[in-house]
């Protein structure tokens, strides 16, 4: 497996979207990879637009203002893809990228942007299943596990790299993974594969009060090694402390530019929870995280 197309849905602002698809362009170097940009737009003919403006005034003065509304969204949204295509273009020329829509020799990155209308998460589900990789940056405390993040965790059967709102310097240098012996801790670990042998350092960590988990962290570094990858194994007692906060310091104390974790969810009647760790990352990670749920 490589990560050689790569999703960047573009919803943000250009300032706010410039990480991820920085993230995705030292990515696709690395593996020669595509990048596609997804710019989706929403459909101001939508009986929910009406609906919306209907409820605020009578229908006589609804008629015309939506009518306002849509002309003055429309522009909006043409100068924010405007901006965002510029955006995507600037960085794929910094990368030595090449923009096509065709696939061709494979030794060098290449990038496109593709824009459409619909609902954007519905659109990442459906897009991010054939893609081997989704970038999106961080939305922030209380931000995390909004709609666009959601379908692409649970929707898409494929991994997410989230990234924070500042574009990072490097990406899989030196890479910590949060292990904990369970499937999706596996699925993120087998995920990572790309990027872990060229990695300078991998350090396997598990934290818990019952010893290390089963298979063990050290268990896991030893088979990396087939695939040539050297790994250390740590693992800590939790005593009390939240799993998440040492995570997170033992990843600033590592000077870790990727974390690789197991994202944990429950679905009941559409209404998504994120477990408390990934909750977290998705909040507040200040480094690129590598999640498969």
């Amino acid at each position: 497996m490589s990560f050689r197309t790569i999703l960047v849905p573009l919803e943000e602002q250009p300032a706010e979207a410039q990480s991820a698809i920085e993230a995705a362009f030292l990515i696709a170097k690395r593996c020669n990879g595509h990048v596609r940009a997804l710019n989706v737009q929403p459909n101001l003919e939508h009986p929910a637009v009406h609906a919306l403006v209907a409820t605020r005034m009578s229908a006589k003065a609804a008629r015309s203002n939506l009518a306002e509304l849509r002309a003055s969204a429309g522009q909006e949204i043409a100068r924010q893809a405007a901006a965002l295509r510029q955006l995507f273009e600037a960085c794929a020329s910094r990368a030595g990228a090449v923009l096509t829509d065709t696939p061709g020799a494979l030794d060098q990155p290449s990038a496109s942007f593709e824009q459409i209308t619909a609902f954007e998460g519905e659109a990442v589900a459906e897009r991010g299943r054939i893609f081997d990789l989704t970038v999106l940056t961080r939305r922030g405390p209380g931000g995390g596990a909004h709609d666009t993040m959601q379908a692409a965790l649970l929707e898409t059967g494929r991994p997410v790299l989230q990234v924070p709102p500042k574009p990072p310097a490097s990406l899989g240098e030196r890479i910590l993974i949060a292990w904990n012996g369970s499937p999706q801790a596996a699925r993120a670990v087998a995920s990572a594969m790309p990027l872990l042998p060229a990695a300078q350092r991998v350090v396997v960590m598990s934290i818990s009060n019952a010893g290390p988990p089963k298979p063990g962290g050290e268990e896991l570094a030893k088979l990396l090694a087939w695939h040539g990858v050297t790994a250390e194994s740590r693992h800590l007692p939790q005593e009390g402390r939240r799993v998440r906060d040492m995570l997170l310091t033992e990843a600033s104390a590592l000077g870790a530019d990727l974390l690789v974790i197991g994202a944990y969810s429950h679905s009941r009647m559409r209404q998504i929870v994120f477990g408390g760790v990934t909750e977290h990352m998705l909040d507040r990670a200040e480094l690129p995280v590598l999640l498969a749920g």
